[in-house]
């Protein structure tokens, strides 16, 4: 039997999904205007962040995915508001926390414990 794909159902889902993350902006992650969300784990079991390509906006349609810690980009990236640059910022990031958003996808940790435990990547002088 041939499955209809539901495209109405798979927006709720995305949508919840990001209701589920915990969004963090530049004092949590030295990121500047480029918001990045954490939470549990998919229901693949994949670990991932999910990164906003609109500075300062939440929307599932205007994110995309980076899958932790093998750096996969799934979806469309914004090279206007997320450069390569910034991707490699990103990745600098999430290996700096890599331990502290597994236990928060976990669910290993809180919420007020993750961001206490979040470090902020250290601003760049005399660039």
């Amino acid at each position: 039997m041939k499955q209809r794909k539901d495209k109405a159902y798979d927006q709720k889902l995305k949508e919840d999904e990001l209701m589920d993350l915990v969004s963090l902006s530049n004092d949590s992650t030295g990121l500047g205007d480029i918001v990045i969300w954490v939470g549990p784990n998919s229901l693949t079991g994949e670990l991932r962040i999910k990164v906003s390509n609109l500075p300062f906006k939440k929307h599932y349609l205007d994110c995309f995915t980076i899958t932790l810690p093998d750096f996969k980009v799934i979806g469309r990236v914004n090279p206007a508001m997320v450069a390569s640059s910034d991707l490699d910022k990103i990745k600098e990031w999430c290996i700096l926390n890599l331990q502290t958003i597994e236990e928060y996808a976990n669910n290993e940790t809180s919420t007020n414990a993750l961001i206490d435990k979040l470090k902020p990547l250290p601003e760049k002088r005399g660039s």
